[in-house]
């Protein structure tokens, strides 16, 4: 083997590719070789080669083919490394090569750029004279420009002195057309107002305008104040003119003049003092107007341009006038106005302002500069509120007046259900929601929408709110809770009143009810099995009424999401004006209706738990009559017992009645079965504990009779139902959870009691929550003095200590 040969074997043992490179040759010269895998592995290969032993006696076989093919790739691995050799001088060439074209090419570009430099002063050369005479061109077409604009200045000014000197009226048309020219054309001298001989022309200018804006405020003033002149409509109609070319402050001011001289009979027609200036004459302000606007054009139609848009400028110097004057008013006579007489001012004056809106474009008044215009959906309007708004600030009284309504609207809801009840579920298709609360929020609609109609302020809304607010608690606890049936005469407070406060009480006194019966305490329940049964009517009120309450809870949000759509933005002018974002906050948080779907959802609560323990006091005396039984003298294994019968007898004639009537709310059907569940299996876990001295024969017929009941409260949601569906999932999680608990007390008590370290470990083994008191319950139902229970007790401890350390010591470990 020469040198090469070494190097070539070093350095191809040393030669170790990325990934990455491996992976793109791959993709380039595919390979099925598991050789050729960057993955290759080893041991994978050989046990593929050899599965077996029977296959180990072809191993030299196969390390001479191996061998064959190393030194195959040997070859053309040299093979290929020579060739790039090779490669590597003729690539030196060619570069070589390529840098001698490169010089070659970059001397003559040179050559080109020097030929070019030449030709481009060549060409400078001969366009030269040509710029001069462009340059020349230019000056004189300036220069004769200016003689011309000096011509015209001059010829108008000596024209303009000489028809002022004369002072004829009837050549205000023509001082008009020169006046506008001179201006114009004096614009064009402001860069040469340092010369001398224009610094006097545009004097004499200035002064000529300010003679003729004096001539022309009196000629004006005299033309439209002498009610029995004849108008001549073209002198009116020059001055006007002479008006438009003149300062624009004139204009104004003038214009000012004749729109307050147009209105002054209407100020003295309508004087707080007059009979016509209350509300209930409003309608013969906008009659006044109509007419004057009518005279108006027919009067000043010919004089006045159309670009002054006068007839729009008087209409909107009436609502200026007439929003003033009404507000003056109604602050003094606020006590004389009532919701029928606002209302009837509101209507009128936005009809009025909708009839402005038909016929001028607005263009004298100025846009808001915070509106958001949206051209498929907003259009200009700036007559709508423009007196209407003055409205806003007796809002009060439109409130005062709902609240009055309402309170009238919920009383004949009261009277209705003391009368008519509540509905039922008769069929397929019917509902028992009763109508009073969509009749209520029917009105909650029409009021909202006759607010946005009549007041153009949307945060009023935040008021109104209020208003709402008060009449969904009344509705609630009037016509919602008073009409829950009472189960006894010591019922709980919080089924007449659904007050927060009140119904976390009910939900304590439950839970501390639920302590103390576990311990074993007799404290007797207010909803015990002495209060009243339901009957059949009673079930289908208080499901109507959860509905009801549903259907309240749901439209509620919906209420509340659109006050804030409302209050969010302002309507004024018929656009979506943007209302700064601190003030949107501040909006939306006064429209909070979060206490009354509490109040609703209570209702639901007290409806819920009314079901719930009426059921259980239907199913009390069997649970009773569970306890009261000798277990201990069991010495055969039955059907289930006759307490189990009578539970899931009650099941089957309660629940069914229940779903048919919330076939509509199946969520809170689920809640019902869920309580119950939970109540029951509670109760019925507390009745085993209280069962003593069990044989195996009785806790084998308590198992069985466990499994029984835990079969009927898994069927409860669906039992006798004609429509097969499964319970939710959640559901039977927890029944499986709870009665499987049950269950695994009940086999730990059939393990011997000695030896007590046994017991312990197969309890624990069994129940998986390790509750100290579950523990003493299952002892006790051993039968085990004192003694021996606190024997038992401290093994169990201990057996849980262990534990605890054991899990506490095993992350450090790890």
């Amino acid at each position: 083997m020469d040198d090469d040969d070494i190097f070539e074997d070093d350095f191809l043992k040393d030669l170790n590719l990325p990934i990455e490179i491996q992976r793109a040759i791959a993709e380039i010269i595919p390979s099925d070789d598991p050789l050729d895998n960057p993955d290759f592995d080893l041991d994978e290969y050989i046990n593929e080669l050899f599965p077996n032993e029977q296959s180990l006696s072809n191993i030299d076989e196969v390390i001479k083919k191996d061998k064959l093919k190393i030194k195959r790739l040997d070859d053309e691995i040299r093979s290929i490394i020579h060739n790039q050799t090779e490669s590597a001088e003729n690539g030196k060439t060619s570069l070589e090569d390529a840098q001698k074209a490169i010089m070659h090419l970059f001397s003559q570009i040179k050559d080109i750029k020097s030929k070019a430099e030449k030709s481009e002063e060549m060409v400078k050369e001969i366009t030269r004279d040509i710029k001069q005479l462009d340059v020349a061109k230019k000056n004189i077409s300036h220069s004769i420009t200016i003689l011309n604009h000096l011509y015209f200045l001059l010829e108008g000014v000596e024209q303009l002195e000489e028809l002022i000197q004369a002072g004829k009226s009837n050549q205000m048309g023509e001082m008009a057309g020169v006046l506008e020219r001179v201006i114009n054309v004096i614009d064009h001298f402001e860069p040469y107002n340092h010369i001398e001989h224009i610094a006097e022309l545009a004097e004499r200018v200035k002064k000529i305008k300010s003679e003729l804006s004096v001539k022309i405020k009196k000629d004006f003033e005299d033309f439209f104040s002498n009610p029995f002149q004849k108008m001549v409509a073209q002198h009116g109609h020059d001055l006007c003119k002479c008006l438009d070319v003149l300062d624009q402050k004139l204009k104004n001011d003038l214009v000012k003049w004749f729109l307050k001289k147009e209105l002054s009979e209407y100020t003295v027609l309508f004087e707080e003092s007059q009979e016509n200036s209350w509300l209930d004459k409003i309608d013969r302000r906008y009659s006044w107007i109509k007419k004057t606007l009518a005279e108006f054009e027919e009067k000043y139609n010919k004089i006045f341009p159309s670009t002054w848009d006068m007839s729009e400028r008087l209409a909107v110097d009436f609502c200026e006038i007439t929003k003033r004057e009404l507000t003056n008013i109604m602050n003094k006579r606020k006590l004389e106005i009532d919701n029928k007489l606002l209302t009837f001012a509101i209507q009128r004056t936005t009809n009025f302002e909708q009839i402005l809106t038909k016929n001028f474009l607005g263009r004298s008044v100025p846009k808001p500069a915070n509106v958001q215009l949206d051209n498929e959906k907003n259009e200009w309007k700036p007559f709508m509120g423009m007196i209407s708004q003055c409205f806003d600030a007796h809002f009060d009284i439109f409130v005062n007046y709902t609240d009055i309504t309402l309170a009238d609207l919920i009383n004949r809801f009261i009277e209705d259900v003391k009368l008519n009840g509540f509905p039922k579920i008769v069929g397929e298709d019917s509902s028992n929601l009763h109508n009073s609360a969509a009749d209520l929020f029917i009105f909650y609609k029409n009021c909202m929408s006759q607010c946005l109609q009549l007041f153009t302020n949307n945060t009023l809304l935040c008021k109104l709110t209020l208003t709402f607010q008060k009449y969904l608690r009344e509705y609630a606890n009037k016509v919602l809770s008073n009409s829950l049936p009472k189960l006894s005469s010591s019922s709980l407070s919080s089924y007449s009143s659904i007050s927060g406060a009140a119904t976390n009480l009910l939900q304590n006194f439950q839970i501390q009810n639920m302590l103390k019966e576990s311990q074993g305490s007799t404290i007797s329940n207010p909803l015990s099995s002495e209060s009243k049964k339901l009957n059949e009517t009673e079930i289908c009120r208080i499901c109507s009424i959860l509905c009801t309450a549903e259907y309240c809870l749901d439209t509620t949000q919906q209420l509340e999401d659109k006050l804030r759509e409302k209050v969010s933005v302002s309507s004024m002018y018929g656009l979506i004006i943007k209302l700064d974002p601190k003030q949107v906050e501040l909006n939306s948080k006064k429209i909070n209706l979060n206490n009354e779907k509490d109040i609703f959802s209570g209702v639901i609560s007290n409806c819920i738990q009314l079901l719930v323990q009426d059921l259980e006091n239907s199913c009390e005396p069997a649970l009773t009559a569970m306890s009261k039984i000798s277990w201990q003298t069991y010495s055969t294994v039955g059907d289930q017992s006759t307490y189990v019968t009578a539970v899931i007898n009650h099941l089957k004639n309660f629940v069914p009645l229940v779903r048919d009537n919330l076939v509509n709310s199946r969520k809170y059907f689920t809640q019902f079965c869920s309580k119950f569940a939970n109540n029951l299996m509670h109760k019925y876990l507390n009745n085993i504990f209280k069962c003593k001295l069990v044989s195996q024969a009785g806790i084998e017929q308590l198992l069985l009779d466990t499994h029984s009941l835990k079969t009927a409260l898994m069927d409860m949601p669906t039992v006798n139902s004609s429509v097969s569906r499964k319970a939710p999932s959640t559901y039977s999680k927890i029944i499986l959870k709870e009665m499987g608990r049950a269950e695994m007390i009940l086999k730990s008590l059939m393990t011997p009691g000695e030896p007590a370290v046994a017991f312990v470990d197969n309890y624990l083994r069994l129940i998986t929550d390790h509750d100290l008191e579950t523990f003493r319950a299952v002892v006790e139902m051993k039968g085990y003095k004192k003694n021996d229970l606190n024997f038992y007790l401290e093994i169990f401890k201990s057996k849980i200590n262990a534990a605890n350390s054991a899990l506490a010591v095993t992350p450090s470990i790890t």
